[in-house]
C-alpha cells in the first residue's frame, strides 16, 4: 500500500497492488499522521468490493470558506459626471449633477467591514486561514465623522466622490433668484442657485456653479470649475460664460461661451459663439446647432445643423503622439505618488505612539498626496477617453442629414452639401480628412 498526499495537503489517495483491510489502511494513515477528513465509509465500501489493486481517496481536508469583501452602502445619491451613451449613439448627460448638497448631521454612507470565511483544515489537522476579504476602498477627507461605521456630515456642504476619495466642500446656497435682493455673487466655494440669474447680474466662483433655474441676459458667469444651468441660457448676444472645466446646459441662446474642457448641451445652441478645449456634445433629443459657431480642440458631435455662410464647426485638432506621451508622463507621476504614499504609510504607522506633531505633519502630507493623485488620475482618464473615443486627430459627427455646413478640421476646410449622417476625422497617416457614413448606426 502507498499513500499519495496532494501538494496542498487537502487530499490523500491510497494505491495498492494486493487486497487490503480496514485496520491496515487506518494504521498506514496513522503512521503518516493523517488525522482529519478520513472517509471511513468510503474505505469500508471499497474493501467490501474485494479489489486486489487500484486507488481510492481516503481523506479530504476542509477548504477555507470564501471571504466577502467590504463595501460601501450609500444613503445619498452620489453625483457622477460620466457621459452616458445611448444605443443610437446619442448622449444622455443633462441630468448629471455636479455635486450633492447635504445637511449637517446627515448620514452619508455605511462602511461595511470585510467578512472572512471560516478556517479550513488540511488532512494533518492544521488550520488553513481563508484569503481575507478586501477592505472597502473609500478614503474620507475632513468634514465627516464616523459612528458605528457610518459616515456623517459634520457641516452643510457639497459631497463629491473623486475616485475613491469622499470630500465635503463648503457651499454657498442662494434660495432665490440672483437679483436686486442678492446683488452679484462672488465666492471662493461652490455655489448653488435655486432660482434664476436675472438680467444684469453676475456670478463668480473659484469652484463650481450650479443654477437650478436659468440665465436671462446681460450676465457674466465665471467659474474655476464646472457650470450647470438646468433651465437653459437665454440672451441676446449679451451673456458671457467662462468655466475652468465643463459647461452643462439645457439650451444656449445668444451667448459667448468659453470652457477649458467640454461643453454639453441637450436641446440647441442658437445665435452663439462657443469655444472649448475639449469636445462639444450637442446630441440630445433635439441637438440642433442654429446660426452659431462652434470651435473645439478635440471633437464636435451634433444632431442637426442650420446655419449660413458665417457659421460653422471647427476642430483645431490635436497631436495623437503627443497625447500618448502626455498620458505616459501622468502614469509615471501616478506611480511615483503611490510609492511616496506607501513610504508615508509606513512612517505614520511607526509614529503612532511617538511625536504627535510629527504624526500630524505626516498625515497632512499624505492628504496632499491623495489630492494630487486624484488630479493625476483625472488627467489620465481625460487622455485615455480621447485616445479611445476620438478617431484620428480631430473628429466631427453629424448625426442627421445636413443640407450645407462649413467645416474645418485642423488646417483642412470642408464645405459639406446634402450630406447623410457622417463622421469626419483627420487621419495623421493619410495626412488628410477621412469621411465615413453613419447611417448604419
Amino acid at each position: 500500500m502507498q499513500l499519495v498526499i496532494s501538494d496542498d495537503k487537502m487530499e490523500v489517495i491510497l494505491t495498492h497492488e494486493k487486497s487490503v483491510n480496514r485496520d491496515s489502511v487506518l494504521e498506514l494513515l496513522s503512521d503518516r499522521n493523517i488525522i482529519y477528513g478520513i472517509d471511513f465509509k468510503a474505505i469500508e465500501e471499497y474493501i467490501k468490493s474485494g479489489r486486489n489493486n487500484g486507488k481510492i481517496i481516503v481523506a479530504n481536508g476542509l477548504k477555507p470558506g470564501v471571504s466577502k469583501d467590504g463595501y460601501v452602502q450609500w444613503y445619498v445619491d452620489i453625483p457622477s459626471d460620466r457621459i452616458r451613451e445611448n444605443k443610437n449613439g446619442t448622449v444622455d448627460f443633462f441630468n448629471l449633477d455636479l455635486f450633492k448638497f447635504v445637511k449637517e448631521g446627515e448620514e452619508i454612507a455605511c462602511i461595511h467591514a470585510p467578512v472572512n470565511g471560516q478556517n479550513g483544515i488540511n488532512v494533518f489537522g492544521k488550520k488553513i486561514p481563508p484569503v481575507p476579504g478586501k477592505k472597502a476602498n473609500l478614503s474620507i477627507r475632513s468634514g465627516f465623522s464616523k459612528s458605528d461605521n457610518k459616515v456623517i456630515a459634520m457641516t452643510d456642504g457639497a459631497i463629491k466622490l473623486n475616485g475613491n476619495m469622499l470630500s465635503l466642500d463648503p457651499v454657498l446656497v442662494v434660495n432665490s433668484d440672483v437679483n436686486f435682493s442678492t446683488g452679484n455673487i462672488e465666492s471662493n466655494v461652490n455655489v448653488i442657485i435655486n432660482g434664476w440669474v436675472k438680467m444684469g447680474f453676475n456670478v463668480k466662483s473659484e469652484k463650481d456653479v450650479i443654477i437650478n433655474g436659468g440665465i436671462e441676459g446681460k450676465n457674466s458667469i465665471n467659474a474655476g470649475g464646472s457650470i450647470s444651468v438646468k433651465l437653459g441660457i437665454t440672451g441676446k448676444n449679451d451673456i458671457k460664460i467662462k468655466c475652468g472645466r465643463n459647461l452643462l446646459a439645457k439650451f444656449v441662446n445668444g451667448a459667448e461661451i468659453e470652457a477649458s474642457e467640454n461643453i454639453l448641451v441637450n436641446e440647441y445652441i442658437m445665435n452663439s459663439n462657443v469655444t472649448c478645449g475639449g469636445s462639444v456634445f450637442l446630441n440630445g433629443k433635439k441637438g440642433a446647432l442654429i446660426t452659431s459657431t462652434v470651435k473645439a480642440e478635440v471633437s464636435v458631435t451634433i444632431k442637426s445643423f442650420k446655419g449660413n455662410k458665417d457659421t460653422g464647426i471647427s476642430v483645431t485638432g490635436f497631436n495623437r503622439n503627443e497625447y500618448v506621451k502626455n498620458m505616459g508622463v501622468w502614469i509615471e507621476e501616478k506611480n511615483r505618488i503611490k510609492e511616496e504614499m506607501k513610504r508615508l504609510t509606513w512612517k505614520i504607522r511607526c509614529e503612532r505612539s511617538a511625536d504627535k506633531d510629527l504624526l500630524k505633519d505626516l498625515l497632512v502630507e499624505y492628504q496632499k498626496l491623495e489630492t494630487r493623485l486624484l488630479d493625476v488620475e483625472m488627467q489620465i482618464k481625460k487622455y485615455r477617453n480621447i485616445l479611445t473615443k476620438v478617431e484620428g486627430e480631430g473628429m466631427i459627427k453629424l448625426l442627421s442629414p445636413t443640407d450645407q455646413v462649413n467645416l474645418k478640421i485642423k488646417h483642412e476646410k470642408i464645405n459639406l452639401k446634402n450630406s447623410r449622417p457622417v463622421k469626419i476625422f483627420y487621419d495623421p497617416k493619410e495626412r488628410g480628412v477621412i469621411s465615413e457614413c453613419l447611417e448604419k448606426l
